[in-house]
């Protein structure tokens, strides 16, 4: 599911918005209160995907950057970049799992991948500042 409201805009076109006033004034609003707070009231319908969404692209897009790594968990910088690749990736699984559960296309349980996503994100947790 897609969060980012300025490309959910583009999905529609703009006469939409001309018969359907109040989509555009609900997605202003929210586009303020992620100014405002960093989340809107549509991240907290689906809080859980919203933020295992929100940490596999972070991961993704940290693992591009990142410049350094922990001497004490990695050797390399590309040893620690795989780790972090790893962890955005079982995020990418349980994402997919969760979703096609949810609306019936898939009868396997995602909580299996949801453990194995946490509990990497977990190892690595302390030191993703690098």
């Amino acid at each position: 599911m897609d969060r980012n409201i300025w490309r959910s805009w583009t999905k529609r076109p703009f006469y939409y918005y001309l018969t359907q006033p109040g989509q555009f004034f609900k997605r202003i609003k929210w586009c303020w209160q992620r100014i405002t707070r960093g989340y809107c009231d549509c991240d907290l319908w689906d809080l859980d995907c919203y933020v295992s969404e929100l940490i596999e692209s972070m991961l993704y897009d940290f693992a591009d950057k990142t410049q350094g790594y922990p001497d004490t968990l990695c050797k390399d910088i590309m040893e620690w970049r795989n780790k972090i690749m790893e962890t955005a990736y079982a995020f990418t699984k349980f994402n997919v799992n969760y979703h096609s559960a949810l609306y019936g296309f898939l009868d396997e349980d995602p909580e299996p991948y949801r453990k194995a996503a946490y509990e990497k994100l977990i190892a690595i947790m302390p030191h993703l500042w690098y």
